[in-house]
């Protein structure tokens, strides 16, 4: 790896400043300024005004070829961000075979070079006919624009069901696939497909009644041909067939090699297709612990049998954001396969690391209402939803709905819900510091990252040992009462000394039976 990088960056180097040199003078030159080149591990990412420019890696699709005596020319030229002739001269001269972009496709507007007579459109990208020595072709969407929409596979009732104490009743998994669907995710994983569960196709017939068109409808499987002929007979629509991608599972929980996985892969996922099922998704078992170039070896032969998603899974929860994006990049960069990911909560980072996911261009991520799963539980529904609707915007999921959801579970399944739950805890908009309070008076934004109705919620403030004097005074004037300074400092003291924790009704009585009487 680290030849690699010393063998290229060099290179590299040398084709941006001969870009720094050159360039049309009609269209202008994005390398005026020097680009940065960072290694991420697996491919070099150039950077220019701390904004990604483009990416070199292996074995992507994006290859270049030689055209009609003009030099070489990229196929899928829409994909590229501002790229010169010079520097895709200079990867071609050294065997360099692709580039990658940066962060995701995106779309683009035709060449402005005035050379330029041809710009033909080739199914859904665009090639410039001619390969000029500047830019000849600008992405037009910024980053955030440019990611495809995130998908949320919820699997509350399947991975959910799997913790310890949880059986959910007909009643129950009804009221949670409707309050899924109000919620806005996109796939409901409704149970594993196993002829021992003979409840499942009239479930699928209820789930399908329930939400409609509003989400699609899985099954989880394994790869057995039984396993796989019952869900056929459940009419889903996603089937995600499960194989073992690391030795330890391979070996010594099935006693099977890398052969078996292979050929058993590649056998299950035509018998699913040749049965009816329209989509197919392959989830690889303990994908972080297994050797990456296997991983991309399964991902390949799902593409090839006709599998239409990948979902790599970090089932003992060892990843970090970063080796998570690094995984995500490594199997992206290798298949044509949109990538999901499956994240457990074992060192508390399975919503970091699902997001984290869909930054490194993930489509999708799997989470449970509470994060219900195996030992520590995976990804939580409520934190990856609320995310991507109050941080990132995504307008098809409901944050106002997440309350009743995560009730809901957490009666179905016997669990409680902490006060301070991210999105759903009572107390999470409950104040009693004296400086937040304060902040929260002047401008709410200061200390909530948004706004209590989104979820449902209601600010509400408390006064006690942690109350300070701005506070006092601010709650006295919003209610319309004037003292005098002396008098809220000692109302204040008295707060702070009283042992208890007042809400803002009872502040004001307090206030009340202890103001000081007016001299005679």
């Amino acid at each position: 790896m680290e030849e690699k990088k010393s063998r290229h960056s060099g290179w590299l180097s040398c084709a941006l400043q001969k870009c720094q040199k050159g360039g049309s003078r009609s269209c202008g030159n994005p390398f005026a300024e020097k680009p940065t080149i960072r290694w991420s591990g697996h491919l070099y990412e150039v950077w220019k005004d701390g904004l990604p420019l483009f990416a070199l890696g292996d074995g992507t699709k994006q290859r270049l070829r030689s055209s009609g005596g003009r030099g070489p020319r990229p196929n899928a030229i829409a994909q590229f961000c501002l790229l010169s002739s010079a520097l895709l001269r200079g990867i071609v001269r050294r065997g360099a075979d692709s580039l990658l972009p940066l962060p995701a496709r995106s779309s683009v507007i035709p060449c402005s070079h005035p050379a330029c007579a041809e710009f033909v459109k080739t199914g859904t990208s665009f090639e410039c006919s001619l390969l000029h020595d500047a830019v000849f072709v600008s992405i037009v969407l910024s980053a955030k624009q440019r990611m495809k929409p995130p998908q949320i596979i919820d699997s509350t009732l399947r991975e959910g069901a799997q913790a310890p104490g949880v059986r959910f009743t007909a009643a129950a998994r009804r009221s949670i696939i409707a309050g899924l669907a109000q919620a806005g995710v996109d796939e409901i994983e409704l149970g594993a497909a196993s002829p021992l569960h003979g409840w499942l196709p009239e479930s699928v017939k209820e789930a399908r009644a329930i939400a409609g068109s509003r989400c699609r409808l899985a099954l989880w499987c394994r790869c057995k041909d039984e396993d796989i002929a019952f869900a056929a007979a459940c009419n889903p629509d996603f089937l995600s067939l499960s194989l073992p991608a690391s030795d330890c599972h391979l070996r010594e929980r099935l006693r099977k090699d890398r052969s078996w996985a292979r050929q058993t892969l590649a056998r299950s996922v035509r018998l699913a297709l040749s049965l009816g099922i329209a989509h197919i998704s392959v989830g690889l078992e303990d994908a972080s612990r297994a050797e990456l170039g296997f991983v991309i070896e399964l991902a390949t032969i799902a593409a090839a049998s006709g599998a239409g998603r990948v979902r790599l899974a970090d089932t003992v929860g060892i990843c970090s954001p970063s080796t998570m994006r690094k995984l995500v990049r490594a199997v992206k960069d290798a298949v044509s396969l949109p990538v999901g990911v499956h994240c457990h909560n074992d060192f508390g980072m399975a919503t970091a690391n699902s997001i984290a996911a869909l930054e490194a261009g993930a489509i999708s991520l799997d989470a449970a209402v509470l994060g219900l799963g195996e030992r520590a539980g995976c990804c939580r529904l409520e934190e990856a939803a609320g995310y991507l609707a109050l941080v990132l915007g995504n307008r098809r999921y409901k944050p106002e709905h997440l309350p009743a959801l995560c009730q809901t579970v957490a009666e179905a399944a016997g669990r409680s819900i902490a006060a301070s739950h991210p999105l759903v805890g009572a107390e999470i908009f409950t104040c009693e510091s004296g400086l937040h309070q304060h902040g929260l008076a002047v401008c709410p934004e200061t200390y909530e990252p948004y706004a209590p109705e989104r979820v449902g919620g209601q600010r509400s403030l408390r006064f006690g040992s942690k109350t300070g004097f701005r506070a006092v005074a601010l709650q006295l004037e919003k209610h319309g009462l004037h003292l005098e300074e002396h008098e809220i400092r000692q109302l204040t003291r008295q707060v702070r000394a009283s042992g208890g924790a007042f809400s803002e009704s009872e502040l004001l009585c307090f206030a009340a039976a202890h103001a000081t009487a007016p001299p005679l």
